[in-house]
């Protein structure tokens, strides 16, 4: 199978979603950023649309990886299988994906950093230069709210004038 490109949200999303639903600890990303693109519409993140596409793995068509792309930022990718990382790099750069964006970064999983790196090297040509490691995200999960030993003196209230030099600190 092969990467299915699309600008439109609904059918990202009846394609996508249940597979990105079903690790939501690892597709927490995508899952924030397609939730925030329902609640506040497909300029949530700047002017340009944003770009969805899901890889069908080839023995039984199922959704197996997803992408959403908010230019100017880096192409946002799911956990991929590694067969999938090529085809989707070779897609972006010849131009496949609607409306011939060029892509300027991948945020990726390390486990498929390197082959995303080498194919993209190989698509741009040796001479290309411009790779490097970028942000890494880590997520941490919350094991339980341990409450402080003893509150604060003293009771919420809403900030006044008289508050002001304290605030700007």
């Amino acid at each position: 199978m092969t990467w299915t490109f699309t600008e439109d949200l609904k059918e990202f999303l009846d394609a996508a979603h249940e597979s990105l639903a079903s690790r939501p600890v690892r597709d927490t990303l995508l899952l924030t950023v397609s939730a925030t693109l329902v609640r506040r519409g497909m300029d949530a993140y700047g002017e340009e649309p944003p770009l969805f596409g899901w890889w069908r793995r080839p023995a039984d068509g199922v959704v197996d990886g997803a992408l959403i792309w908010t230019p100017p930022e880096p192409v946002l990718l799911s956990a991929v299988p590694r067969d999938a990382v090529r085809p989707l790099v070779r897609a972006l750069g010849d131009g496949a994906a609607p409306g011939g964006r060029d892509v300027t970064g991948l945020h990726v999983e390390s486990e498929a950093a390197a082959e995303a790196a080498a194919a993209w090297t190989e698509s741009a040509g040796a001479g290309s230069g411009g790779l490097r490691r970028g942000v890494e995200h880590r997520l941490y999960r919350l094991a339980e709210l341990v409450p402080p030993p003893r509150l604060p003196a003293g009771r919420a209230r809403r900030a006044t004038r008289e508050d002001r030099e304290v605030l700007v600190e």
